[in-house]
């Protein structure tokens, strides 16, 4: 027996780190499943201790999307849990772009999402089971989205409504 179960942890508890203005040329983070995503040009500050994260002014990229001004906590647990706050970005032109609020873990991410660019909007979702079978639903309200973002002549103005998103992996 290897005696009793111990509660996830980061650190030991008699050792904290503080890391200001590091960086990172490349992370692979592998999940339990065996799917790996790799992020780059990682910078920030961050204070690692025994149950948490604290970090800030954090900047990643991965193959898509990029992060800019991240700040929050990641908590030890089973499963592993967050609150995030930061700006984002889809592509590399930072054609879609916004902020957004993290909060949960990785069996229950709720998320709100502002989008700034190519037009207004807010989406709220709620990211279910990420560790193994991504599943999310959630709904958008678009304030306005013009389409001569990416044509010449649209065929109509720009858009509002309301949309309800489902997606399962």
């Amino acid at each position: 027996s290897t005696g009793p179960a111990r509660p996830p942890s980061f650190m030991p508890g008699w050792l904290s780190l503080v890391l200001d203005d590091a960086e990172v040329a490349v992370f692979s983070l592998v999940s339990p499943a065996g799917t790996e995503t790799r992020f780059a040009d990682i910078r920030g500050s961050a204070k690692l201790a025994r149950f948490r994260i604290d970090f800030d002014g954090v900047h990643v990229r991965s193959p898509g999307w990029s992060v800019a001004d991240a700040g929050g906590t990641l908590f030890a647990r089973e499963p592993l849990a967050l609150d995030v706050e930061t700006a984002w970005s889809l592509t590399d032109g930072d054609l879609v772009a916004g902020s957004a609020h993290a909060v949960g873990d990785l069996d229950r991410l709720l998320v709100d999402a502002h989008i700034a660019k190519p037009g207004i909007a807010r989406v709220r979702v709620e990211l279910s089971d990420l560790a193994d079978a991504l599943r999310w639903r959630g709904n958008a309200e678009i304030e306005r989205l013009d389409l001569a973002e990416w044509m010449e002549s649209p065929p109509m103005g720009p858009l509002a409504g309301t949309l309800e998103i489902v997606m399962r992996v």
